[in-house]
């Protein structure tokens, strides 16, 4: 941070005697700690909102049973390294007092335990350009995100055309005022590299909700403690948590618990559904084409507008390469393993031993 940078450096000693602030020495063991507490990026996990990452598979990292590396990688120094011009230009644009937070300190909650937080930044708004009512030199906490445009360009918004607060950010936000002991919170958005896209969503404490996720914070911990896994769910990230976790097959047979035959009975039942609305969307792809016939541009009545347009797609016929350039082919050639979950008619002698046998 150069010295011309609008920043701060005098909110971090002005706030509320609420949180315990940690110092750490280095980043690599800010990382570490996490793995002993909850925080803002994990809490979302507990209500089936984290980033690529179910609630199943934050219980083992938690308990141990299922490591993750805790290595610092391109993402989180991308984050970092632009926090702080993101910030600068914030400041500039609201007239506030900003500080960044430095990102090798924990603020944990002064009575739940395992739980602790990394605000990126403090700021102290002025009223005439905040959407809540202010104590005269009172202070927030503010959470920055960097986004591509595409990405923005989804962002939820209401009917007049403002940005919502998705709801993972939102218990992040709360988690931060919660720890830090403060009434509001902003998060702050970066689209893209112009900075005149920046936008920011203010958000105040919400007693209620952190009353409930105290006692949920409370809750995991406890199940930790009495090796209680969580329920399995139907999340994608708990599907590759899984298949990460049971990645090598051992060989050995399984008798299986009495609820399998309905899960068993449930599989069956999904690909009948998927193959019966597989069915329905080709027959109303059929009847579209048939009624397009050779035009290039077609409308309903209702105004529902196709092109029926030809595209191209390069493609290797493998077999000729295979044949013509053997060695070229081997050396290019990648394999993959993976575990495929299907139903069949019978199990091979060898596995009916081993069940026989267990």
């Amino acid at each position: 941070m150069s010295e011309s940078s609008p920043l701060v450096t005098n909110l971090i000693p002005a706030l509320p005697p609420h949180g315990v602030i940690t110092r750490f020495d280095d980043r690599q063991q800010w990382l570490e700690s996490r793995h002993s507490r909850l925080g803002g990026s994990s809490l979302p996990c507990l209500y089936g909102l984290g980033y690529k990452k179910s609630l199943i598979e934050l219980w083992h990292e938690k308990s141990g049973i299922w490591t993750t590396d805790v290595k610092d990688n391109g993402t989180m120094r991308r984050g970092r390294r632009f926090e702080v011009p993101i910030l600068e230009e914030f400041a500039d644009q609201t007239g506030w007092e900003v500080q960044h937070w430095p990102q090798s300190w924990i603020v944990d909650h002064p009575i739940i335990k395992r739980y602790g937080v990394t605000p990126d930044a403090l700021a102290r708004p002025r009223q005439g350009n905040f959407p809540f009512p202010l104590a005269p030199g009172e202070l927030i906490s503010v959470q920055v995100k960097s986004t591509g445009d595409f990405a923005a360009a989804k962002w939820p918004k209401d009917d007049n055309g403002a940005y919502l607060m998705q709801p993972h950010h939102e218990i992040q936000c709360q988690s931060e005022m919660d720890c830090l002991g403060l009434r509001y919170s902003v998060l702050l958005l970066q689209p893209g590299l112009d900075m005149d896209d920046q936008f920011w969503i203010a958000q105040s404490l919400n007693p209620g909700f952190i009353s409930g996720m105290h006692a949920d914070i409370e809750k995991f911990w406890e199940s930790i403690e009495a090796g209680e896994m969580p329920t399995v769910d139907g999340s994608e990230a708990t599907y590759d948590f899984l298949r990460n976790m049971y990645a090598d097959e051992d060989g050995t047979a399984r008798e299986l618990p009495g609820d399998a035959d309905l899960w068993a009975g449930e599989m069956a039942l999904a690909k009948l559904a998927i193959k019966a609305e597989e069915e329905r969307l080709q027959l109303a792809k059929n009847k579209l084409i048939a009624a397009i016939q050779g035009s290039t541009f077609a409308r309903t009545p209702n105004g529902v507008a196709f092109t029926y347009k030809e595209q191209s797609r390069a493609g290797v016929d493998t077999a000729k390469l295979r044949d013509r350039f053997p060695e070229a082919y081997e050396e290019c050639e990648k394999m993959s393993y993976f575990r495929v979950l299907r139903e069949v008619k019978k199990l091979p002698p060898e596995a009916i031993a081993l069940l026989e046998t267990a």
